[in-house]
């Protein structure tokens, strides 16, 4: 399945393009940074012509937040579906 991830509101955008088979799973480590509080928001695009799925995270934390790592869950292969969540990270 090609999956494509962006940073659509940065000048520097970095992406993220693979083709992951079913069951496997990809870690992209520090693919965005952030200063503390600055949200960011990922977009990823599921197959050919899915319909960009967008979530908005703080990679950096915030004053009183951990910093976060975001999470791309494919929720349905044949739709090409998926989900977004965040898990605490450490600095």
């Amino acid at each position: 399945m090609d999956i494509s991830v962006s940073v659509p509101r940065r000048v520097d955008s970095p992406q993220f393009e693979t083709d992951i088979p079913a069951g496997e799973t990809v870690i992209e480590r520090g693919f965005v940074n952030a200063s503390d509080g600055e949200v960011v928001t990922l977009s990823a695009v599921i197959g050919d012509e899915g319909e960009p799925t967008t979530f908005d995270f703080l990679p950096g934390g915030g004053k009183d937040a951990q910093p976060e790592v975001a999470h791309l869950s494919i929720e349905n292969a044949v739709e090409e579906s998926a989900s977004w969540t965040a898990t605490a990270g450490t600095k």
